[in-house]
């Protein structure tokens, strides 16, 4: 049987899409939400420090990204 899930259930976050985040306040760039919970409690140090770097912030297991161009760092950063 084929696991329609298995390339999901690999990522440390996705990307939220804009209409998820659209009209929340305060308001920010993208919304990202961290999936491998196993994966973030180890690293969530440098995430803290990552973010307090890049004006982005974390709120459970999301992170509010306030531009494009931060969005792209995460993503080069934290991408496994």
């Amino acid at each position: 049987m084929t696991d329609i899930m298995q390339d999901f259930k690999k990522r440390r976050f996705v990307i939220a899409p804009n209409y998820i985040s659209h009209g929340l306040k305060p308001v920010f760039g993208h919304l990202i939400v961290l999936s491998d919970f196993s994966y973030w409690t180890e690293h969530i140090d440098d995430l803290l420090v990552w973010c307090g770097e890049h004006d982005c912030t974390v709120k459970g297991m999301t992170v509010d990204v306030p531009t494009d161009a931060t969005l792209t760092l995460f993503c080069l950063r934290w991408s496994g």
